[in-house]
């Protein structure tokens, strides 16, 4: 585990396999539920179909220890990686699960706020973006958590599959339809925390849960997000209770 001391936007999601060795060669496709959010007017919906586009990216980065991965700042990670990935910003997520005796999993979901700009009203792990006055990646990932929970990370047990997501907004005033693109990288994490409790906060979330599987088929969420949380339930299948406290005390 580690430890440390207004145009409408549309949104496409990029799933990033898991290996030792992260291969990306993934497909961009429209987000059904921000597709239909975005037909507003006939014209900005064009807009935007015509920025449906297929995407490639073919890059293998070694996948960094915790220790390393963890205590980089934002503007290390980008240097390494912002001009083989793509990316134009970095996040995190947060995978927290409820203690449990039982074989049911439950992971910690909050609903985004109605106004949310590019998922309202669906629900996801905590998290948000690593900014330039964190730390480290570590220290935006425990504030972002705090903020949105009141939680208090004590540690880094492993990590989950990243996400990325690729944001066009319409470019209001531009004498020829145009779009701006921003492609969102958010590195997941499977956090120890002090309390279960949790208190969210409403000027961005509506709503939290302790989610099963059964119930977060329910829920609505992103495809890209929806895989995330799928990933982290056969994560923690895997690992079980015995096999997260195992890799709590070797301070992994």
């Amino acid at each position: 585990m580690y430890t440390q001391g207004s145009g409408v936007p549309r949104v496409l999601s990029l799933q990033f396999p898991t290996s030792t060795a992260i291969q990306f060669s993934n497909t961009i496709q429209g987000h059904p539920d921000s597709e239909a959010k975005g037909a507003q007017s006939a014209q900005a919906a064009n807009t935007l179909r015509k920025r449906t586009s297929t995407k490639t990216m073919k890059t293998i980065i070694s996948k960094l220890p915790l220790t390393g991965l963890l205590s980089l700042t934002k503007a290390q990670y980008h240097a390494l990686y912002s001009s083989s990935l793509r990316y134009d910003e970095i996040t995190v997520g947060a995978i927290i699960f409820k203690p449990s005796t039982m074989n049911t999993h439950n992971i910690l979901l909050l609903k985004r706020a109605a106004h949310d700009s590019a998922f309202p009203n669906m629900f996801a792990v905590p998290g948000g973006h690593v900014e330039d006055t964190d730390l480290s990646i570590f220290q935006g990932l425990k504030r972002e958590v705090f903020e949105e929970t009141t939680m208090l990370v004590r540690g880094i047990i492993d990590q989950i599959d990243p996400l990325a997501w690729v944001t066009e907004s319409p470019v209001q005033g531009a004498a020829e339809a145009s779009v701006t693109r921003l492609t969102t990288l958010q590195l997941n994490f499977v956090c120890d925390v002090e309390e279960m409790t949790f208190q969210v906060d409403p000027e961005e979330h509506s709503v939290g849960v302790w989610a099963d599987r059964e119930e977060v088929g329910r829920l609505d969420m992103s495809t890209g997000m929806r895989r995330v949380v799928e990933n982290a339930f056969k994560w923690k299948e895997v690992m079980g209770e015995e096999g997260c406290e195992a890799l709590k005390s070797r301070g992994k």
